[in-house]
């Protein structure tokens, strides 16, 4: 069964620990659609934390923290990158108001435990504040952009909170083709296909197989305390 249901957190100020675990679960989602480079994926967890830190109101959801986060994110993605980041609603407007509650589109599309790759260095160690410099922080750096960005589709199946791809490794690779993920200890390759939900994994032997998944459940939060019900 398809996920339909949005996460959801009672309305107030987001604490930093709700803050950061949902940021790191939005910019996961991104490196995996957008093909991020390890740099940008930096920089996009931290552009993500302090939009949602800067949320207190339904009157500032898509107010001055919405628009520098997309600010910061043009010096960041490629424009190819930002095309598809704005086509898909759970990336650009990632939180919506509903019954006195933030609620995260991005939960409608991936299962609460679904994770692509391990944590950004900044997960451990940013704060926020990037977002309160006059001029944007990420103006005139270098973040490694990909040449070619080649979205996947959905089909993640790992338990985020270990921050790790049950059963396999991740490389991070820019250039031509953006990261792959590879089977660690098993002389395999893990491709996304280009249509449908699919994923093939072919074996040393040359031999491919075809499986799919689809994840469901609600994910919610009252006071700071996160339950998952399936």
């Amino acid at each position: 069964m398809v996920m339909l249901t949005t996460m959801v957190v009672k309305a107030a100020a987001m604490s930093y620990s709700q803050a950061r675990q949902e940021a790191l679960f939005l910019t996961d989602k991104m490196a995996y659609e957008l093909r991020l480079s390890r740099e940008q994926c930096e920089a996009v967890y931290e552009i993500n934390i302090d939009y949602l830190m800067a949320l207190d109101s339904r009157s500032n959801l898509y107010g001055w923290a919405w628009e520098r986060r997309n600010s910061d994110l043009r010096y960041v993605l490629t424009a190819y990158q930002y095309e598809l980041y704005m086509q898909a609603n759970y990336f650009y407007r990632p939180v919506s108001w509903r019954s006195n509650s933030w609620r995260f589109r991005i939960y409608k599309r991936y299962g609460e435990h679904t994770v692509y790759y391990s944590a950004p260095m900044a997960y451990n160690s940013y704060r926020g504040g990037n977002n309160t410099h006059q001029n944007s922080y990420y103006a005139n750096r270098n973040f490694n952009k990909p040449t070619i960005v080649n979205p996947p589709v959905n089909n993640g199946t790992s338990n985020h909170g270990r921050n790790s791809v049950t059963g396999a490794t991740t490389s991070w690779r820019s250039g031509s083709s953006g990261h792959s993920t590879s089977t660690a200890g098993s002389g395999s390759s893990w491709r996304v296909s280009s249509t449908g939900n699919t994923s093939s994994t072919r074996s040393s032997s040359g031999s491919t197989s075809t499986k799919q998944s689809r994840s469901s459940g609600t994910k919610t939060a009252s006071g700071g305390q996160f339950k998952g019900k399936r």
